[in-house]
C-alpha cells in the first residue's frame, strides 16, 4: 500500500500538471480571441474559436477535477481508486 506522503505527492503533481495545462489552453484561446480584430471571425476562424474554446474547458474540467481529488484526500483521506493498491 502506498504511504500518506506517496498519495499526497502524486496528487499534487496530477494537480500542478492540470493548472499548467489548463493555463497554456487558457492562453491559446485568448490568443485565438485576439486575433480577430472585428469581433467577427472568418468561417475558419470560427472552427478555430471552437477547438481553442472546447480544449480550454476540457483542461478546466480536469484542473477542477484533479484540485477536488487533491482536497478530499487532504481533508478526508480519501484515496482515489486509481491509487489504491
Amino acid at each position: 500500500m502506498r504511504s500518506r506522503d506517496e498519495i499526497e505527492r502524486l496528487l499534487f503533481e496530477e494537480l500542478d500538471r492540470a493548472k499548467l495545462a489548463h493555463e497554456h489552453a487558457k492562453k491559446e484561446f485568448k490568443a485565438v480571441l485576439s486575433q480577430i480584430p472585428s469581433g467577427l471571425p472568418q468561417p475558419d476562424g470560427t472552427a478555430r474559436i471552437s477547438n481553442a474554446g472546447r480544449a480550454n474547458a476540457s483542461t478546466l474540467n480536469g484542473y477542477v477535477q484533479a484540485l477536488r481529488e487533491f482536497n478530499a484526500f487532504v481533508i478526508h483521506g480519501a484515496v482515489p481508486e486509481r491509487l489504491k493498491e
